[in-house]
């Protein structure tokens, strides 16, 4: 993780977690990208090009972003991201 920046927010600021979880606007989990408009700590993307990616496909955002709330280390986040993640590979 990095330090605070703006950024494109994954995780759990990013659609679809942020629907399931109450969480402080401030020191979200972000991708680096100078166009962002969310400030928090960065954390990479898979790929490194996902932020440019994104921008063009909501799918793919909500994809990657729940993809990266399984790389964190938070348990109630991944168990809504592992099972959310398996609702978008059934409907694929």
């Amino acid at each position: 993780m990095g330090g605070p920046n703006r950024r494109i927010p994954t995780c759990y600021a990013s659609p679809p977690l942020a629907e399931f979880i109450s969480f402080a606007k401030e020191n979200i989990s972000v991708w680096a990208d100078a166009s962002g408009e969310k400030l928090g700590y960065g954390v990479e993307s898979l790929p490194p090009s996902a932020p440019k990616a994104v921008r063009r496909d909501v799918r793919l955002n909500e994809i990657l972003a729940l993809i990266d709330a399984l790389r964190e280390r938070r348990a109630r986040e991944r168990l809504i991201a592992s099972d959310e993640l398996l609702k978008r590979i059934h409907w694929a």
